[in-house]
């Protein structure tokens, strides 16, 4: 991450992995999730009234609320470490 503040440049570096790690999974989820939902919207499309279609759309935003959540007690967690491990130095 930079940012200049008036013609400076400041880089803090950080190692990540360990949280792209821990985010993939949920990452690849919620990615097939909306996956599934762009081809249930585009046969919508041809049949608006189709009940089994709207079913299916909302389990899969229900779906995709649960992922979402998921990953963001994950960022939680982390946070919290983080925040946890300043406090010690």
């Amino acid at each position: 991450m930079a940012e200049t503040v008036r013609g400076i440049n400041v880089v803090i570096g950080a190692d990540t992995t360990k949280l792209g790690k821990a985010l993939e999974d949920v990452n690849k989820k919620s990615r097939d999730i909306q996956s599934e939902l762009r081809q249930v919207e585009r046969l919508l499309k041809f049949d608006p009234s189709n009940t089994t279609l709207l079913a299916q759309k909302k389990q899969l935003l229900a779906r995709q609320i649960e992922s979402t959540s998921e990953k963001l007690n994950r960022l939680k967690s982390v946070q919290q470490q983080v925040t946890d491990q300043f406090k010690r130095g």
